[in-house]
């Protein structure tokens, strides 16, 4: 083989060889060079690899944030909804209780009951039908409605 090469050289003028000396020297320091180069210019896959893991691991750790915020959403929500549904029942509760309320005036109201007005002016009397009172009612509701004004304003 090097008998070859020499023969090679010998029909070879000096310039070419120069030439040819010049693109093997650069051959070779292009290809000791070049990986340290290309090393230096790309990153490393463990490096990457590691982003990648601290990455991965940020994505759960906000996953698990949003779990937990959905879950109080939820919990929050019920209990508004809760609350909602209790406020409810108390006002149906004193519904309730005017109803029965009333159901129970009418049935002590007798619609025939009069009562004597003496007017002292001109010395009569007048008889007039007596109403039924509501007086009790009215104060339930009054304090139903006094209630939820106070709910209303502390929300």
């Amino acid at each position: 083989m090097f008998k070859y090469i020499s023969k090679i050289l010998s029909t070879i003028t000096p310039g070419q060889r120069l030439v040819a000396l010049c693109v093997l020297l650069l051959s070779i320091t292009v290809i000791t060079i070049a990986p340290s180069i290309i090393n230096a210019v790309t990153k490393d896959n463990e490096e990457l690899n590691n982003k990648i893991n601290i990455q991965r691991k940020e994505i759960k750790d906000l996953y698990s944030r949003i779990q937990e915020l959905n879950t109080q959403i939820i919990n929050n929500e019920s209990e508004c909804t809760n609350k909602l549904i209790d406020k409810e029942k108390q006002i149906l509760q004193v519904i309730n209780e005017l109803e029965n309320d009333l159901i129970s005036s009418k049935k002590q109201y007798n619609p025939h009951s009069y009562r004597m007005i003496s007017d002292s002016t001109t010395n009569t009397k007048t008889i007039v039908q007596t109403q039924p009172n509501h007086h009790k009612m009215m104060q339930k509701l009054k304090n139903l409605k006094f209630k939820l004004n106070n709910d209303i304003k502390n929300k």
